[in-house]
């Protein structure tokens, strides 16, 4: 049945007179090194290429994260940091034609400016830019403004390769509930495609009685987030291209696995499901408290979902950290980029970068930017005496966020003078807000980066033109570039690994992370067990990863255990941790028998035949009866 939908679709573009979506992208490059004389200002050049750009320099501490821990700024604390690098200057926007440029930084932002010398670690500095006065550029015209505003872009598949063209699984205009199982129809669509050929738009139709507006697209297969009083259901779905979704019964509890929930109705508006591409889903998770009211208090978390069976493997509270805990504040979206999470919401001023790899409570938190800057909310008053939120009825109206490389996050702004889109520098701190020429004044609605090293490179948008054209998603290019400074000395404060420590002791199948301080992303992570000895990789070379990993700790047990960090861009920064152990709570004659347990079959229905798998406590005799 397949091949017989497929067919005739592949027959349809092969014939068409297609026009491959192919945008020329932006290019910003800057040297990597640059080392500093600290008696005067520095020149640091730059080149633009593909379309002029609006460029902002900025200017981060390098390798001080593990040293900068849990300290707030700005008008009542609006801006926290939590071991993570922090900027310390950004430039006013620069337009800047194709062709060679010079950005002279004159240590503004440096305690004592020049005469204060440059750290041992130096500086990491960013030009961040994107193409502010090019024609916007059509991507498709079959995704309508608003369902793009919950749409998602895989990028990379499950081994974290990036595919040559990303594809665009769009969202609802909201998330809803109803009494009845009502039609549900999604829309997929690859981007490098004929923009203007419907054929090549695929759909897909299920039956459900609520949905969140987001999904998680697995190359073949789908995930979806449902609400039933008192649980969250998340169902895995067969992708049948132009034909109705095949729930996967295999999968789960008959197709479905459950979470505890409100028993009041709340799904979060814009957002749903994220997922980090390989092996776990995450969404907003948020559970009643205390006696009823009209908005009912609450916990609210972000649950982390094992993709491969549906299993909750925890939640992650964020209560504590995420402002006034009620339906509306919680947050609604949480947006998976190497390794960190952000989340927040339409109604909230509120956005934070959280590890999901940790438990310790003293690190989950790595930035939040509140109320006060003037990103993402209004600017503060100077005679605020406490922290207010204005709700999601005022401008910039923020629906959704986006992260791209170097941990750059956008986001689109309705509202203000001119349609736009605001930015946040990797450690939150605020870009301001940005044109998106050619759209209506207010009318941008979703927002998104792709940014994994294709022709597609840009930003992708959705809103009504000046012209009244609203149909499908806009293309404008966008890119940004990383160097660093360093001192003359820096040799005198090398790269570590923070994570593991000195005679820590580690279990064998837990979750760890591994943290370390190297100057860029692209690094090789190694495991030795016999005190260096030999090596075994564990990190993707073809992956970035900033700062820390997830690592699952090998069944072994050693006490010379250690963790090797290399930057490969910077070969000479390479760094070894000091022995820790990897040991076993239990040895194999301690450990408690497991109790008796028959699972579930599979698959379930069956025809003819069905699998049943059970476990026992000690070996002995069993006997089966099928009714």
């Amino acid at each position: 049945m397949i091949l017989r939908i497929l067919l005739p679709l592949l027959f349809a573009a092969g014939t068409a007179s297609a026009v491959p979506f192919s945008p020329d992208p932006l290019r910003i490059s800057t040297p990597a090194l640059k080392v500093l004389n600290t008696d005067k200002d520095v020149a640091i050049p730059f080149t633009v290429s593909g379309a002029p750009a609006r460029v902002t320099f900025l200017v981060y501490t390098r390798r001080e994260s593990y040293y900068l821990k849990a300290q707030r700024s700005g008008h009542l604390g609006w801006h926290y940091v939590n071991r993570i690098d922090t900027c310390i200057y950004v430039s006013p926007p620069m337009d800047c034609e194709t062709g060679n440029h010079t950005m002279t930084w004159d240590f503004q932002g440096v305690p004592g400016g020049t005469s204060a010398g440059v750290p041992y670690n130096g500086y990491v500095y960013y030009f961040w830019g994107y193409d502010a006065s090019s024609p916007e550029k059509r991507a498709t015209r079959f995704i309508s403004p608003r369902r793009f505003a919950g749409a998602s872009i895989r990028m990379f598949d499950p081994d974290g390769v990036a595919i040559a063209n990303p594809i665009i699984m769009d969202g609802l205009t909201s998330s809803f509930i109803y009494d009845t199982p009502v039609q549900v129809t999604r829309n997929r669509w690859t981007l490098g495609d004929d923009p203007e050929d419907i054929t090549l738009l695929q759909t897909i139709t299920y039956q459900t009685e609520s949905d969140a507006c987001r999904i998680v697209y697995d190359f073949g297969d789908f995930y979806t987030l449902s609400r039933r009083p008192g649980e969250y259901i998340i169902r895995k779905y067969y992708w049948v291209p132009n034909g109705e979704a095949v729930l996967r019964t295999e999968w789960g509890n008959d197709g479905e696995a459950a979470y505890p929930g409100p028993e009041w109705e709340f799904l979060p508006q814009f957002g749903g499901l994220s997922s980090n591409g390989e092996d776990r889903i995450y969404f907003p998770n948020i559970r009643p408290v205390g006696d009823g009211h009209e908005i009912p208090d609450v916990d609210v978390g972000i649950a982390e979902v094992d993709m491969k069976d549906g299993s909750l493997l925890r939640t992650m509270p964020l209560t504590g950290w995420f402002g006034p805990p009620d339906a509306v504040h919680s947050p609604h979206f949480a947006e998976y980029r190497d390794g960190m999470l952000w989340v927040s919401s339409p109604a909230s001023c509120l956005v934070q970068m959280v590890d999901p790899l940790v438990e310790d409570d003293t690190r989950f938190l790595r930035w939040e930017n509140r109320y006060g800057d003037g990103t993402w909310d209004k600017a503060g008053e100077p005679d605020h005496d406490a922290w207010a939120c204005h709700g999601s009825d005022a401008p910039p109206n923020p629906g959704n966020l986006t992260v791209g490389t170097h941990h750059f996050s956008l986001f689109p702004a309705t509202g203000l003078e001119a349609a736009s889109f605001g930015g946040f520098g990797p450690d939150g701190t605020g870009l301001g807000y940005f044109p998106l020429p050619g759209l209506a004044d207010g009318e941008v609605y979703g927002l998104k980066v792709v940014d994994h090293g294709s022709q597609l490179d840009g930003i992708y948008y959705s809103g009504t033109t000046t012209d009244g054209d609203s149909a499908g998603v806009w293309y404008r290019g966008y890119d940004c570039a990383e160097g660093r400074f360093t001192g003359f000395f820096e040799h005198l404060h090398p790269s570590e690994v923070v994570d593991p420590r000195a005679g820590e002791v580690l279990r064998p199948g837990t979750q760890y992370t591994v943290t370390w301080r190297l100057s860029s992303g692209h690094v090789n992570i190694e495991f030795s067990s016999d005190g260096g000895a030999t090596w075994t990789a564990i990190t993707d070379t073809t992956k970035t990863y900033y700062y820390s990993m997830r690592w699952t700790v090998p069944a072994v047990h050693s006490d010379r255990c250690l963790i090797r960090a290399s930057d490969l861009i910077f070969p000479e920064e390479t760094a070894t941790s000091d022995f820790f152990t990897i040991e076993s709570p239990l040895s194999a004659s301690d450990a408690a028998p497991a109790p008796f347990a028959l699972r579930p079959n599979t698959p379930n229905p069956f025809n003819p035949s069905t699998t049943l798998s059970f476990t026992l406590p000690t070996p002995g005799t069993v006997s089966l009866t099928v009714y």
